[in-house]
C-alpha cells in the first residue's frame, strides 16, 4: 500500500541510483554559485539550479508525463522555509512536485510538512506545491532533486491510481 495524504502527497515505488546521487552531488558542488536564490520574503530562501532534463533521464524517463523542468533546491543548514504555497510571490508554475532526497542521509532528512502532518523518509515522493507547505533543513544542508509538472496534484494522483503515471 501505498503511503500517502489525501490532496498533500504520495510515495512514489522509484529510487535513484547512487551513481546518479553522486552525481548530482558532485553537479551541485560544481555549480555552487549558479544557483537562483529565491528569497520573496525574511526567512524564506531557497536555492534552485536548474539542470538539463537529460541529466535526470534515468528518472525522468520514468514517467508517462513529461516534466517541465529538473532542479537540484538546497536550504542552508539550521534554515527553514515557512509555510507557504507555490507561486504566489513570483510567476511561476509548478503545482505538482516529484522530490527525490538527495543529502542528508535518510536518518536526518527533514520531508515536506503540511500543517496537519509531514512526509516521512522516502527515496521519492510527488508532492502538491498549492497546499500550504514548509520545509526545515536541519544541522546541515538539505538537497533534493525537484521534477517539476504542470499538471495538478489532483490529475497526477488520479494518474498514479489508475497505473497511468509511471512506466
Amino acid at each position: 500500500m501505498t503511503r500517502s495524504s489525501p490532496n498533500q502527497w504520495f510515495e512514489l515505488p522509484l529510487s535513484i541510483s547512487e551513481d546518479l546521487k553522486e552525481e548530482l552531488l558532485n553537479w551541485d558542488i560544481e555549480n555552487a554559485k549558479n544557483y537562483f536564490i529565491h528569497e520573496p520574503e525574511q526567512n524564506h530562501r531557497l536555492e534552485f539550479l536548474e539542470i538539463p532534463l537529460t541529466k535526470v533521464k534515468e528518472v525522468a524517463d520514468k514517467f508517462m508525463i513529461t516534466p517541465t523542468r529538473a532542479t537540484l533546491v538546497a536550504i542552508e543548514p539550521n534554515n527553514g522555509i515557512p509555510f507557504h504555497t507555490d507561486g504566489q510571490t513570483h510567476n511561476y508554475w509548478r503545482p505538482t512536485i516529484a522530490c527525490f532526497p538527495l543529502f542528508p542521509n535518510s536518518k536526518t532528512y527533514e520531508c515536506t510538512e503540511y500543517r496537519d502532518g509531514f512526509v516521512p523518509y522516502c527515496d521519492s515522493y510527488i508532492f502538491n506545491t498549492q497546499e500550504e507547505h514548509r520545509a526545515s533543513s536541519g544541522d546541515c544542508r538539505r538537497i533534493n532533486l525537484q521534477l517539476w509538472f504542470d499538471q495538478l496534484f489532483g490529475e497526477v494522483k488520479t494518474l498514479f491510481d489508475n497505473g497511468k503515471l509511471l512506466i
